[in-house]
């Protein structure tokens, strides 16, 4: 289903003490909303501008998954067909929706700002942009096997300020964690461990489930943090590394997700080149592990150190200092995947 935007624009009054007179224009609506909105209790009366040129058309697309359960998949068949024969087609039409062939049906609502006239979209002629969609699409519709692997040293208590207010570093990284998880395919594993004077694991590595989501969004709000400042991480991201190895799941991506405020208490030269050969006695090329870490509102002079172990993983390194850019820092990884 398929709907042509139009400008919905509240009709202009009479001027007065409450109004100018004119108009003021509102966001692009379907001929769905533009039909409704008059019909709103004590609501301004609305009046629909056809837009010139032709706005791109609001797509409904319906896919159905190959790794849902055959329950699932045999439901979302029957909907599909009850959505496009003619019962369904006409109860569509009637609400303002468009076939998927771009033609209106029965009882479509008719105005001034709607055209009948079929619509056969505007084409994206920007390849990139599409390859970028595609691989975004298949990115969160992929099941992955994620390991969180979490600082709880004592400078993860130090406050920090936010758009929100200012909150502890453990804080921020509670408050960011959900909207992160929120992008994974709901077949996706996670797990999440966390380190200081050594590794442990708080949640094991399991479906995504909402009652597993909610342990570990639990976990991130009750874990204690040590007494210490000198964290091991990278004793803790070898042990991570292979737990990852040995469990590999070579149907989906695996990925590791390193959350800190300033990385390795030995930041040395050697203790890096220690480091990395370590990890290449552990890596299998056969078992592609990607390696994501991200700063937790860092200090500058600890990110250069992060960044170098970021490229001797092979992965990325981001820096979070706002719970909403755990999202985008999130999408950006899965398309490196």
């Amino acid at each position: 289903a398929s709907a042509t935007p139009a400008a919905v624009t509240p009709a202009a009054a009479p001027p007065g003490p409450a109004t100018s007179g004119s108009p003021t224009p509102t966001p692009p609506s379907s001929p769905s909303t533009a039909a409704a909105a008059p019909l709103a209790p004590f609501a301004p009366r609305l009046v629909a501008v056809r837009l010139s040129p032709v706005a791109p058309m609001l797509d409904y697309p319906f896919a159905i998954s190959s790794t849902v359960s055959r329950e699932a998949a045999s439901a979302a068949r029957t909907f599909r067909s009850v959505v496009l024969n003619a019962a369904g087609a006409e109860r569509l039409a009637r609400a303002g929706f468009r076939t998927p062939t771009g033609r209106v049906g029965p009882g479509f609502p008719a105005s001034s700002a709607t055209s009948v006239d079929p619509y056969l979209g505007v084409p994206v002629r920007d390849q990139t942009r599409v390859a970028r969609a595609l691989r975004l699409w298949s990115a969160v519709s992929t099941p992955l096997r994620v390991l969180m692997l979490c600082d709880v040293t004592s400078s993860m208590g130090t406050y920090v300020r936010t758009a929100e207010g200012t909150v502890t570093r453990s804080a921020l990284l509670a408050q960011a964690v959900p909207a992160g998880l929120g992008l994974l395919s709901p077949q996706s594993r996670v797990g999440m461990w966390t380190f200081a004077a050594e590794s442990q694991e708080v949640v094991a590595i399991d479906i995504l489930t909402a009652t597993h989501r909610d342990e570990i969004e639990r976990a991130l709000l009750t874990v204690r943090r040590q007494g210490i400042n000198r964290a091991k991480l990278h004793q803790s991201l070898l042990a991570a590394y292979a737990a990852m190895r040995d469990g590999y799941n070579p149907a989906g991506p695996n990925m590791i997700m390193v959350f800190t405020d300033a990385g390795d208490g030995d930041n040395t030269s050697a203790a890096m080149a220690r480091f990395s050969d370590d990890l290449q006695r552990l890596a299998d090329p056969t078992k592609a592990i990607r390696v994501v870490l991200i700063g937790v509102s860092v200090a500058g002079d600890d990110e250069p150190h992060l960044r170098d172990l970021a490229d001797v993983v092979g992965g990325d390194y981001y820096s979070l200092g706002e719970p909403a850019e755990l999202a985008p820092i999130v999408l950006t990884g899965l398309l490196g995947l």
